[in-house]
């Protein structure tokens, strides 16, 4: 740091109090960005205190999440609070035809759901959800793809109790990262049934390839998707609201969807966007730590 002299300092997570602490002894600004990380764990709450008390600002992907860590004093009050997303992606948008070809994807709408087999993630509702719409989308078909499989051996036994709707729930497992993108092209909506997330790179990268989202009513995901009129918010762990989202999307089909999708992403989204962010934060911290 020394050797580098630095105008600015950006630490990414909030769960590294003791770098904190130690970058904030030396002059430039320090700004600490949240990573999923969770305010509700008091003995590294006491930490974060007393890591975080110098930093001059701290960066969320929706500014409300900033809230449970000002109350716990686990951000000092004269920190700045800025919205950024947490990166971005490089998936593109591509042909539908094709990637149902590469990936064996099919479906009546083809639906996406993509995360870790957690009661955060709630792949339940996911699956009450597609089973009730189904009931006005009968060749609706569901993708899953997922990492950790805490609940896996549990979900598979409830899907053993509906054989008809498991043929056509497909659990992927762990795919190459390359393999999301493909997915994400051939599928028609990406699920997400998360309680809480730090940003959403699911999402995110569903966006990049102009797939519609119907997604939890977390601020994460508004910051994401904003106005975004191919897109349903609906409260976590509401099957049924999710059900009503997939379908009211599903039909109001039309060519021009995943084009709009993908131009909300470029304007929003896009790596260039968040670097001209970045870049107008770090310009705002630097200019304050100059006038004290």
């Amino acid at each position: 740091m020394r050797e580098v002299a630095p105008d600015i300092v950006h630490l990414n997570g909030l769960d590294f109090p003791l770098h904190a602490r130690l970058l904030s002894t030396l002059p430039p600004p320090v700004v600490v960005q949240d990573h999923a990380s969770n305010a509700a764990r008091p003995r590294l709450g006491r930490l974060r205190r007393w890591g975080h008390a110098h930093a001059a600002a701290a960066l969320f992907t929706a500014e409300a999440q900033a809230e449970p860590f000002r109350a716990a004093r686990q951000l000092p009050a004269r920190a700045l609070i800025f919205a950024v997303p947490e990166s971005s992606s490089g998936f593109e948008t591509g042909d539908r035809a094709e990637a149902r070809v590469r990936t064996g994807v099919r479906g009546d709408p083809a639906i996406l759901w993509v995360g870790r087999l957690d009661a955060n993630k709630d792949p339940f509702t996911a699956i009450h959800a597609f089973r009730l719409a189904r009931e006005h989308l009968p060749g609706a078909e569901l993708w899953c793809v997922h990492g950790t499989d805490a609940l896996l051996p549990a979900l598979e036994r409830s899907l053993a109790e509906d054989p008809a709707l498991a043929s056509h729930v497909h659990l992927l497992g762990r795919v190459p990262h390359a393999q999301v993108e493909q997915l994400c092209r051939a599928c028609d909506f990406l699920l997400a049934t998360s309680h809480r997330e730090g940003s959403g790179y699911a999402l995110i990268e569903a966006l990049a390839c102009g797939l519609p989202p119907v997604v939890s009513d977390i601020a994460p995901f508004r910051a994401l998707i904003g106005n975004l009129a191919e897109s349903r918010f609906v409260a976590p762990g509401d099957a049924p609201a999710f059900a009503e989202g997939l379908v009211s999307l599903a039909r109001e089909a039309n060519d021009q969807r995943r084009a709009a999708v993908r131009r909300h992403f470029d304007a929003h989204l896009a790596f260039p966007v968040v670097g001209r962010r970045l870049v107008e934060i770090y310009q705002s911290v630097i200019a304050r730590s100059a006038r004290a």
